[in-house]
């Protein structure tokens, strides 16, 4: 794959995860009204989304490292959109954070894969330029997705 595409896949998942922040925080009211629960209820959400997000990081990256990033990548992008589909129809607010907790635990996937992409277009870029510049790439080849 070439690097620029990597790099926009790579941004693009990136964005993906910060997505459910940005977006979740306007709509907390309606959600509120909508699921049988109170405001301040419903804003737990938010820690839940980040507590998905950053418990599994070590695993994700280990994953990533034994079986490939591009086949974890596509793992939690699934998981994630998986959640986000199923959001809408969480019928009480122990299933709506349940459902906000899987689609952390995807962004968190998607937020790992894409900085490991952004390192190894990194990391490529300088083993390129070191017989330029003398700097060794200690002889590792490295591909993102």
């Amino acid at each position: 794959m070439k690097s620029t595409t990597t790099l926009a896949i790579a941004c693009s998942a990136a964005f993906l995860s910060q997505v459910g922040i940005s977006s979740y925080l306007p709509a907390v009211p309606a959600i509120a009204h909508a699921l049988p629960a109170a405001e301040d209820q419903v804003a737990l959400a938010l820690a839940v989304y980040l507590i998905g997000m950053a418990l599994p990081m070590l695993l994700w990256g280990s994953l990533g490292e034994r079986l490939g990033r591009k086949p974890v990548l596509l793992a939690a992008l699934t998981l994630y959109a998986l959640a986000s589909a199923a959001i809408p129809s969480a019928y009480s607010l122990e299933s709506f954070l349940g459902l906000r907790l899987g689609q952390g635990l995807g962004a968190g996937g998607v937020s790992v894969m894409a900085g490991a992409c952004g390192a190894a277009l990194a990391w490529s870029a300088v083993s390129e330029l070191g017989g330029a510049t003398g700097c060794s790439g200690g002889g590792r080849t490295v591909s993102c997705c």
